[in-house]
C-alpha cells in the first residue's frame, strides 16, 4: 500500500482506532494549545480587555473556519470511502477539486471581512479598546485564511487516507512556532491582540508551506502542479452533498457561540465575554477526545463502509465513545478541583489598576462557578460527537446537521436566555446552557444509530459493494 495510505478495514478494532486516534488526539491537543496560548499571552500582558478582544475576534474567525472545514469533511469522507473501494483516480480528482474550491473561498472571505469588519463587531457588542483590538485580530486572521484552509485540507485528506501521524507533525510545527511568536509579538513588541493574530497566521502559513514541500518530495497522490488545480463537477457535487450539511452544522455551532458572546456582553460587559472566552478555550480541552474520536470514527468507519464492513464500522463508534468518555472525565475533574488557578493562568492582576483591576476581580468572583457549570458538557458530549462521527463517516451528514442544530439553536441559546433572565442566573445562566444543552442530542444520536438508517448508501461505489452491504437498487430508490 502507498506510503500515505493505511488500511483501517482489518485487524483489532480497538487497537486500530487507538493507533489512529492517538496522533489525531495529540494533533488536536497541539492545535488547542496554540489557540489557548493566544488568549493566555494576551491576557497576561493586556488583562481582561485582551481576553475579551481575542474571544470576540476568534469566535468570528472560528465561525468562518468551521463553515469551510465542513466542506473539507465531505472530501475526507470521499477520500476514505474511495480508498476502501480502491478508487485512486477518484481520490485525485476529489483532492484537486477541494484545493481549488478552498482557494476561491479564501479570496471571498478576505474581501468580506475587510468590508464588514466594523459592522460585525458592533453586532457583538464590542466597544472601546476591545473593539480596536478585536478588529485588528480579525483583519489579520482573515488575510491569512488561504493558509488556514490549505492546512486544514491537507490534514483532512491525509486522515481520510488513514494517516494521522503526518498531520500531527504539521500541527506540531505550527504550535511551536505560534508559542514563540506570541511571546515575541505580544510580550516583547507590545502588539496586543494583533500580535497574537500575526503569530497564528505566520505559524499556520509556515506549516502549510512545509507540508506541501514534503508531500511533493514524497510523491503524494496529488502533485500540486498548477494544472492539477481544477474543479471536477461530479466531485464538487458530492463534496457539497456530503460536506455542505457539515458546513452548516459547524456554522450553526459557531453562530450559537456568537449569540452567547453578545448575550454575555449585554449582561456584564467585558467580564461576561472574558469568562465565556476562558470557558470556550477550556472547552477545547474538555471535548478534545470527543472531537478526535468523532473524526477518527468518521475516517475509520468510512473506509469500512466503503469496504462493506458495516458491523465493524458500528463497533468503531462504541470503542471511540468509551475512550472519549475516559479522557473527558479526567478534564472535568481537573476543572472542578482547580478553577481559580485555571482563571489565573489566563489573566493576571499584575500591573492592573482602577477599572482594569476591578474587571479582573469580577472575573475571579464569577469564574469558578461558571467553569464548573460549563464543564458538565464534557461528560455528555462524547455520546453526541461519536454518534455524529458514525453518521458522517457513512455520508449521512444531514443527520449530523439536524442533531447539531437541535443542540445549538433549539436548546443551548434559548436555555441560556431562560436561565440568565427568567431564573436570574446572569452570566452563569450561559454557563448552565453550555453544560447541559447536549443531553437531548446525545439521546437522539443513540436512537438514530440503533435504527440502522446510517447504513443506507450516499455514494455509489459500485454494484458489488452495494450488494455486499445488502442494498439493492429497489432499496436505494
Amino acid at each position: 500500500m502507498p506510503e500515505f495510505k493505511k488500511d483501517l478495514t482489518s485487524g483489532n478494532v480497538f487497537k486500530q482506532l487507538l493507533g489512529f486516534s492517538v496522533p489525531f488526539l495529540l494533533a488536536n491537543l497541539l492545535q488547542a494549545l496554540y489557540s489557548v496560548v493566544d488568549m493566555i499571552v494576551v491576557g497576561q500582558y493586556v488583562g481582561p480587555i485582551g481576553v475579551s478582544s481575542v474571544q470576540v475576534g476568534s469566535q468570528v474567525m472560528q465561525l468562518i473556519i468551521n463553515m469551510v472545514s465542513g466542506l473539507g469533511v465531505g472530501a475526507t469522507v470521499m477520500v476514505a470511502q474511495y480508498q476502501g473501494a480502491g478508487k485512486n483516480d477518484d481520490q485525485k480528482k476529489t483532492i484537486g477539486t477541494l484545493f481549488t474550491v478552498f482557494f476561491i473561498i479564501s479570496v471571498v472571505v478576505t474581501a468580506i471581512m475587510t468590508v464588514f469588519n466594523s459592522q460585525i463587531l458592533h453586532l457583538l457588542g464590542a466597544d472601546g479598546e476591545v473593539f480596536d483590538d478585536a478588529a485588528s485580530y480579525m483583519l489579520i486572521c482573515s488575510a491569512g485564511s488561504i493558509f488556514t484552509f490549505g492546512y486544514n485540507a491537507v490534514s483532512g485528506i491525509l486522515r481520510g487516507m488513514g494517516d494521522s501521524v503526518r498531520p500531527l507533525v504539521f500541527v506540531g510545527i505550527a504550535a511551536g512556532c505560534n508559542i514563540v511568536l506570541d511571546v515575541v509579538f505580544v510580550g516583547v513588541l507590545g502588539l496586543r491582540a494583533a500580535g497574537a493574530a500575526w503569530a497564528t497566521v505566520i505559524s499556520i502559513a509556515l506549516s502549510f508551506v512545509l507540508s506541501v514541500i514534503y508531500l511533493r518530495k514524497k510523491s503524494f497522490v496529488f502533485d500540486f502542479k498548477p494544472s492539477s488545480f481544477k474543479i471536477d463537477r461530479e466531485k464538487l457535487r458530492l463534496i457539497l452533498r456530503i460536506g455542505l450539511p457539515t458546513s452548516v452544522q459547524f456554522s450553526i455551532t459557531g453562530f450559537s457561540f456568537l449569540i452567547l458572546t453578545g448575550l454575555s456582553n449585554s449582561i456584564l460587559p467585558v467580564v461576561g465575554s472574558s469568562v465565556l472566552g476562558i470557558a470556550s478555550k477550556l472547552n477545547t480541552f474538555g471535548i478534545l477526545a470527543c472531537i478526535a474520536m468523532s473524526s477518527s470514527i468518521s475516517s475509520m468507519s468510512a473506509q469500512n463502509i466503503g469496504a462493506g464492513k458495516l458491523d465493524r464500522a458500528k463497533k468503531t463508534m462504541w470503542c471511540g465513545m468509551g475512550m472519549a468518555f475516559a479522557v473527558s472525565v479526567a478534564v472535568f475533574a481537573a476543572i472542578n478541583l482547580f478553577p481559580n488557578a485555571i482563571i489565573n493562568l489566563f489573566m493576571s492582576p499584575n500591573g492592573l489598576s482602577g477599572d482594569e483591576l476591578s474587571l479582573y476581580e469580577q472575573c475571579m468572583s464569577i469564574g469558578p462557578t461558571y467553569l464548573r457549570l460549563a464543564s458538565f458538557d464534557y461528560l455528555i458530549a462524547c455520546v453526541f460527537f461519536c454518534t455524529n462521527g458514525l453518521a458522517t463517516g457513512s455520508g449521512h451528514t444531514l443527520f449530523s446537521l439536524i442533531n447539531s442544530a437541535v443542540n445549538s439553536l433549539t436548546v443551548r441559546v434559548p436555555l441560556a436566555y431562560i436561565l440568565a433572565y427568567s431564573f436570574g442566573m446572569g452570566v452563569n445562566g450561559v454557563a448552565g446552557a453550555l453544560g447541559f444543552a447536549p443531553v437531548i442530542s446525545a439521546v437522539v444520536g443513540l436512537i438514530y444509530v440503533n435504527t440502522d438508517r446510517w447504513k443506507k448508501p450516499v455514494m455509489h461505489l459500485g454494484n458489488d459493494l452495494n450488494e455486499s452491504n445488502g442494498i439493492t437498487e429497489k432499496t436505494r430508490r
